[in-house]
């Protein structure tokens, strides 16, 4: 499972999070989402993910995309504090 936080959202039900380890930004569509709906996030909230390839182009998109526990920040080391945040540049921000 990976980490990070909600790095853009759009107004057309998706998103990209950045991840905790670093690297690019993954893409997210609002129908992965579990236990959130898309209207409850926002940019900077933690998230947990799988990272799963798209079945019709082959980039890398999220699955089961959730908010992160506090276990999930303090239990395994990962940094996922507000000075992981920038702007991202991937179309309208809400």
């Amino acid at each position: 499972m990976a980490h990070g936080i909600i790095a853009t959202l759009t107004e057309r039900g998706f998103g990209f999070i950045r991840p905790a380890a670093g690297g690019a930004d993954v893409f997210f569509h609002r129908s992965v989402l579990e236990d959130v709906v898309f209207e409850e996030l926002h940019r900077g909230d933690a998230v947990t993910y799988t990272v799963g390839a798209d079945r019709h182009r082959p980039d890398v998109r999220a699955a089961g995309v959730r908010r992160a526990t506090d276990a999930d920040r303090d239990g395994d080391g990962d940094n996922l504090t507000d000075e992981t945040q920038t702007e991202g540049d991937h179309g309208t921000i809400r």
